[in-house]
């Protein structure tokens, strides 16, 4: 339903491919409509194939009100599992959905060159992001001052503790913005 069926993706299959830890899945064709992984579960997204997903909502097989990413984030949540990896490049989309717990260390695909895979909890994270934070920082800065990804970090760390009130936007009205820096509140 997502796939991109244009001719340079025509006869591509989805991939699903499992390990000892995830299962990936892997689409022809990126985020569609200029959107980014970041806005996946937040924003409505525009439809690629909207004839499609007409058909499938009417035979029932699949609903087309955005609820897909939010469910799969909260089933995560519910099951003690870590949330999934979204990762838009070269016009393909790679889903990659995690069976071990929340608490466990990272593994090999999250770490960055150097990074021990005895990582710390994210309890630990938190509090390590809280302290850097007591002077306005980028995301990026933070995902490099933790060792982890940009999109990780956003996702798991940054969105859930700026939703919290332990950190608090530098340009609220505009959270988008390349020069959004995030830094500690006063409740933290």
């Amino acid at each position: 339903m997502h796939r991109d069926y244009g001719p340079y993706c025509n006869g591509t299959p989805i991939r699903l491919v499992m390990f000892s830890d995830r299962l990936e899945c892997w689409n022809p064709g990126g985020v569609y409509g200029g959107q980014s992984t970041n806005d996946l579960g937040y924003a409505n997204m525009p439809t690629r194939n909207p004839t499609l997903v007409s058909i499938l909502e009417i035979e029932k097989i699949a609903e087309n009100r955005h609820s897909g990413i939010p469910v799969i984030r909260d089933e995560a949540r519910t099951h003690g599992v870590r949330q999934p990896e979204f990762i838009d490049q070269r016009g393909s989309f790679l889903v990659r959905f995690f069976n071990s717990s929340a608490e466990t260390n990272a593994s090999d695909h999250d770490a960055t060159p150097g990074q021990d895979k005895n990582s710390p909890r994210p309890a630990d994270v938190e509090n390590t992001i809280l302290a850097y934070c007591a002077e306005p920082r980028l995301a990026q800065e933070i995902a490099n001052h933790v060792g982890r990804s940009l999109q990780y970090t956003r996702r798991e760390y940054i969105r859930p503790m700026v939703e919290a009130g332990k950190l608090s936007l530098t340009l609220p009205d505009k959270p988008k913005s390349k020069y959004q820096r995030y830094r500690l509140t006063n409740a933290a």
